[in-house]
């Protein structure tokens, strides 16, 4: 049950993510474009188009804009004077003064009272200190009103100007009146001239159009202020009337007329806004008009920005009349569209499915092409329809090398391709578009497809910016571009180069850990033989170390033969037997010539310790956090194979009873499933077999990896990892130098002289015995090894 839900899973994920393709690309699909007319200027026509009914000619969109902007020069911004508001606000400062005098007359009166009541004390009855105390809390609730209302803090000294009781008579004038007439003349002087609710800067036009008594006044905006600036003439205003420059007067007046300036002149948004808006819809969108039966471009015709404009026009008029119409008409061009995207994204589909199915299997490298191509989609549309830049800008490079080094190289091929396709289609059907951008990713391709250092990403800046030379000329020439076109071209093609192998070097890491990929940058890290874990292998079990040293040279030469992956490979076998560093002693290569601890044990119980290492090497692993890539190569290197010598030890030891249960003495398992995986199957066990052999010589090494290939192939255990008889072949055309070399093999060469071959007769018959014996005891060594 597990496993048919897991299937539904990844049907879903993988039909999901080409269904989110297929939709996310009409979405970016423009529906003014037509691939009929999609005739560039420069292009040469291929047949004759005549007008099939009168259609107007439409103006381009800078056309349009630049009539627009010329009809909006007349429109201006609507404010309306709001006299209801200087009123309220100069009743409010009224009021306030009015709480100011009320103020000064509790305070006089509880001045007064206080006084007598010092001077009379022994005649005050209990009748006058409540009228004491009630004229205190009075004076107390007017200053906290001012305070709750005004936010003013009368208690401060600045204030008692206007509320001591000197200040009711100085010199035959009453200094509150005369105060609040000058404050009330400034603020009425501002309220008049006018305060506008919105920053001048923000105001787009210099003149405005203000309402004053249902009239329209046009006016400068000049003649207006900001609040800001009403508070900067308040004070202005304030220290010429007062004939002063700083004091109390000064401080407390500004405070005031600063609480009471407000904006009178208010800015009308929604009239301006719909003002605007007929302004705009008045302006004609078409030029002039191509009657019915007019040709419109002949045959073999060079098109100009006037005849590409007419066929686009004529599209939309057709697209018009389509909707007009109504019904299955309608959903025509819609159709096309899905039908179109879905033949590109079918291409590479298909590709997939043929050529890489352990891809298409995996949801997470599904989900991640999927990512990639709607990233690159979405660009395109911000680039081309949001930002209006140029095509060049798109980044299929980028696309181009993320799937090169988190896939392969065919799938970046193929998915460079199919996104230079489906943009192309984008933008219009533009082939050049489409011939550029193959072009450069190719070459962004050959870059990294063996990336063996962060640097190289670097490199690649050189051949993708002399890619897009080499192209963005060749289609511009031919379209008689003018340089000024071709610099510009240059100019975005350039920075698209240098930024992307900036941007891929960013989003590697993020990607590797987003969706579980394991690349070559990461390999490179982990073929470290500094690592710790690597170390410990070559203290605990240096044997194991130096096999695993040597498989690794074996199938990195193996895996370059066929085309694989051979870093992977090298990696994998450097990592395969880690887990014989918790019993090194139990291991043929690191007992050194001691004795064989196998001797004292049942068979069974040596293949549980021989198998045991396949499980303590996973836990090693994910304790050092290996990558998962790796601990494939742990889990499969045995595959399920038989553990020959203490099977056969373990009938031996059974005699009659057939008691022996074969799958004790078989690895765990799986089986590997890459080529790589199937390759360290092979190499380390040539490599273990060939060292037992006494006397190596280029046949008997020879022999032997062919006895090791052999036993694997009939045994089942390659089954699974797509190896060819023939790459099977390569391989071993592959490993035999590097055996050769690795063990100093010398070739014999035959004597034919009589002498010498009754010597040798002689030397082979005296030591038939001894080498018979060595022979079985290097089988054993072999067995015990394999």
């Amino acid at each position: 049950m597990a496993s048919k839900s897991t299937n539904r899973t990844d049907l879903a994920i993988r039909y999901g993510t080409l269904i989110v393709l297929l939709i996310s690309s009409l979405f970016f699909f423009p529906r003014e474009k037509s691939l009929e007319y999609a005739y560039e200027v420069g292009q040469i026509t291929t047949d004759e188009i005549i007008a099939p009914f009168d259609f107007p000619i439409l103006k381009t969109k800078t056309e349009l804009e630049k009539d627009r902007q010329k009809a909006l020069e007349q429109t201006y911004p609507l404010f309306e004077r709001r006299d209801d508001i200087m009123l309220s606000q100069l009743d409010e400062m009224s009021k306030f003064f009015e709480t100011l005098r009320n103020v000064r007359e509790a305070k006089a009166t509880y001045g007064t009272n206080l006084t007598t009541k010092v001077l009379r004390a022994a005649e005050i009855d209990s009748a006058f200190n409540a009228e004491l105390r009630e004229d205190s809390l009075n004076l107390i609730n007017f200053v906290n009103r001012v305070q709750r209302e005004q936010n003013f803090n009368l208690s401060r000294p600045k204030w008692r100007f206007l509320t001591d009781a000197d200040s009711r008579l100085t010199g035959g004038i009453d200094v509150l009146e005369t105060f609040k007439a000058n404050l009330e003349r400034i603020a009425r002087d501002l309220f008049n001239e006018g305060i506008l609710d919105i920053p001048l800067e923000e105001i787009s036009k210099q003149k405005i159009a203000v309402l004053e008594n249902g009239e329209e006044l046009l006016g400068d905006k000049g003649y207006y202020m900001s609040l800001d600036d009403a508070h900067v003439q308040s004070e202005i205003r304030l220290k010429a009337s007062l004939g002063i420059e700083t004091g109390d007067e000064i401080e407390v007046g500004i405070d005031i007329l600063k609480k009471f300036n407000k904006a009178n002149i208010i800015y009308n948004k929604v009239t301006t806004d719909a003002r605007i808006k007929d302004v705009i819809a008045k302006v004609p969108i078409s030029r002039d008009i191509v009657r019915a039966n007019e040709r419109i471009v002949d045959r073999n015709e060079r098109v100009t920005p006037n005849i590409q404009q007419k066929l686009e026009s004529l599209f939309s008029e057709k697209a018009r009349r389509g909707t007009a119409e109504g019904g299955i008409v309608t959903f025509l061009p819609q159709i096309g569209r899905i039908l179109l995207v879905s033949v590109i994204l079918f291409f590479f589909s298909a590709f997939i499915v043929a050529y890489r199915p352990q891809i298409y299997k995996d949801s997470r490298m599904v989900l991640l092409i999927g990512f990639i191509f709607l990233s690159v989609l979405a660009f395109s549309s911000l680039v081309i329809y949001r930002l209006g830049l140029s095509e060049y800008l798109i980044p299929i490079v980028i696309a181009s090398m993320v799937l090169t080094i988190l896939v392969d190289a065919r799938i970046a091929f193929i998915g460079t391709v199919t996104l230079a396709l489906l943009i192309g289609v984008v933008l219009g059907n533009k082939l050049d578009f489409v011939i550029v951008s193959t072009f450069a990713g190719t070459a962004s391709i050959f870059t990294v497809t063996r990336l063996r250092t962060r640097s190289q990403l670097f490199k690649s800046f050189l051949f993708v910016a002399v890619a897009y030379i080499i192209a963005i000329t060749a289609v511009e020439l031919l379209k008689f571009s003018s340089f000024e076109v071709i610099l510009e071209s240059y100019a975005f093609a350039m920075g698209n180069a240098l930024l992307s192998p900036i941007i891929v070097y960013g989003i590697i890491g993020f990607l590797e850990i987003a969706f579980g990929i394991t690349t070559d940058l990461t390999l490179l890290e982990q073929s470290d033989l500094n690592r710790p874990i690597l170390k410990q292998l070559a203290v605990k079990a240096p044997g194991t170390y130096h096999h695993s040293v040597l498989s690794g040279n074996l199938a990195e030469e193996a895996a370059d033969a066929i085309g694989a992956n051979s870093l992977l490979a090298r990696v994998g076998s450097y990592y395969h037997d880690i887990g014989k560093m918790n019993k090194p002693e139990y291991f043929v290569e690191n007992q050194m010539g001691a004795e064989n601890r196998h001797e004292m044990l049942r068979p069974n119980l040596s293949a549980l310790i021989l198998a045991s290492h396949v499980r303590d090497g996973i836990e090693l692993a994910k304790k050092h956090k290996v990558p998962q890539a790796i601990i494939d190569f742990i889990t499969s290197h045995h595959g399920t194979m038989r553990m020959e010598y203490f099977y056969k030890k373990a009938i031996d030891q059974a005699g009659d009873e057939p008691n022996v249960n074969e799958m004790d003495f078989r690895y765990p398992g799986p089986l590997p499933i890459s080529k790589e995986a199937g390759i360290v199957m092979i190499c380390e066990g040539i490599e273990a077999a060939t060292r037992s052999i006494k006397e190596k010589t280029l046949n008997r090494i020879s022999d032997m990896v062919d006895s090791i290939i052999k036993t694997r192939l009939d045994d089942g255990q390659l089954n699974e990892c797509d190896l060819t008889l023939a790459e099977i072949g390569k391989i071993k055309a592959a490993i035999l130098p590097i055996l050769i070399g690795m063990y100093h093999v010398r070739v014999e060469y035959p004597d034919d002289t009589e002498e010498n071959k009754f010597e040798k007769q002689a030397k082979d018959t005296e030591e038939e015995q001894p080498e018979k014996e060595e022979n079985e005891k290097n089988k054993k060594m072999n067995e015990q090894r394999t």
